[in-house]
This record gives structure tokens, sequence and C-alpha cells, in this order.
């Protein structure tokens, strides 16, 4: 009797045994889904990334349209600034000529001072300024040499240069009579040179070596002469 309980509670055991293991999951399986579960997620991140490269492809595109633009704008608005300033000088240049020919009109209602001039040639000079009110409206200086005179004209407006004239006179032989002269004319603003027409009666070049040269002993020699002016 004991020996058919004891195979009873054996067989038992056994199924009991066998339905834990049905119920345990298959390792094969469970690596498989996880398999295809790694697939999706390749193909989300592969599509994902072709989505960004697509963007980032748009958005070079744009950025190059955005520069040929941005290029394109600053060639035409490069052109549009050479053209104002050329319109602009030019009206600049017919303003100071109306202002220093007024001024020569004007030259009989000014107060005149007259300075000596020492230093500036070999032969000395005279300086003639000439005022209205607080304001020095034109100086002039004769500067006498051997071999010749120079003529400087100065014009100002609201205490600034807007005008200079040169004239240089040659002599035949020292101290001798007149044979030749040459004229420059200078038009200035905002204390640059904004045109020099030479003796030849010829538009010298602002890129040319003497241009800044020219420019900077203008400004000096005005500097000078004012301050000679101004000296009590």
């Amino acid at each position: 009797m004991k020996k058919i309980i004891l195979a009873a509670l054996s067989l038992v055991i056994i199924f009991s045994s066998c339905g834990k293991d049905d119920k345990k999951e298959d390792p094969g399986l469970k690596e498989i889904e996880l398999m295809k579960k790694e697939e999706e997620l390749r193909k989300k991140e592969e599509e994902l990334v072709k989505r960004e490269l697509g963007v980032l492809k748009k958005e070079v595109q744009l950025d190059d349209t955005i520069k040929r633009q941005s290029e394109l704008n600053d060639s035409v608005k490069m052109k549009d600034e050479i053209i104002e300033t050329e319109l602009t000088d030019e009206k600049k240049i017919k303003s100071i000529e109306s202002e220093y020919k007024q001024i020569n009109n004007d030259l009989g209602k000014f107060n005149k001072t007259t300075k000596e001039l020492t230093g500036f040639s070999t032969e000395g000079g005279e300086l003639n300024a000439f005022s209205g009110g607080n304001e020095i409206r034109k100086l002039t200086a004769i500067l006498y040499g051997e071999t010749g005179k120079r003529l400087e004209e100065y014009y100002y407006k609201n205490g600034k240069l807007i005008y200079a004239y040169s004239k240089l006179s040659h002599y035949d032989k020292p101290f001798g009579e007149i044979i030749k002269t040459e004229e420059n004319k200078f038009y200035m603003s905002n204390n640059k040179l904004i045109q020099w027409i030479d003796y030849d009666n010829e538009k010298v070049n602002p890129d040319s070596p003497e241009y800044e040269q020219t420019q900077r002993e203008i400004l000096n020699d005005s500097k000078a002469f004012l301050k000679l002016v101004n000296r009590e």
C-alpha cells in the first residue's frame, strides 16, 4: 500500500514539474523578438537620419541662396554708392565754386589783416586774412623766391577749408620777368581733397602717389597760416 502511495506521489511531482517547464519562456524565441525590435529601431533611426539629412540639405540650399542674394545686394549697393558718391562730389564741387565766388564778391565787406611771412620761402612773403565777424573766410599768401613767386588762396566756410588755389609764376632769370604760370585748384570737403585740377586743367587721379601728399600739404599750410593770423 505504501508503495502505491509513493508511486502516486511521484507521478504528481513529475506532472507538476512538467507544467512549470511548459510555462517558462523559450530563450530562442525571446532572442528573435529582441532582434526584431532592434531591427525596427534601426530602421526608425535610419529614417530619422534621412529626414535630418533632407532638412540639412534644404538648409544648406537656403543658406547658399541667401548668400548669393546677399552678394548680389552688396554688389548692387556698391555700384549705387559709387554713382551716389560721384553725383554727391559733383554737387559739392558746384556748391564750393558758388561759395568761394561769393566770398570774393564780398571781400570789400570783410576785415583785412596782414602778416609778414618768414620761413616759408627764401625771399619771405605776405599773408592777408579776410574775416567776417569772428570767422575767417579767406587767406591769401604771397611767397617770393629767387626764380619765381607763388600765390596761395584758402577759402573757409564754418571754420572748415573748402577750396584752395595755387598759382606758381616762373621768372626768366633770377628776380626777372614772369614767363610762365602754373595754376592748381583744390576742392575740399571734411578735410578731404575731393578734386584736384592741375596746371593742365586736368583732373588728377585720386589714386596717384602725389594726391594724398598734396592733400596733407594743403591742410598743413592752411593750419600754419591760420595759427599765424590768430597769433597776437
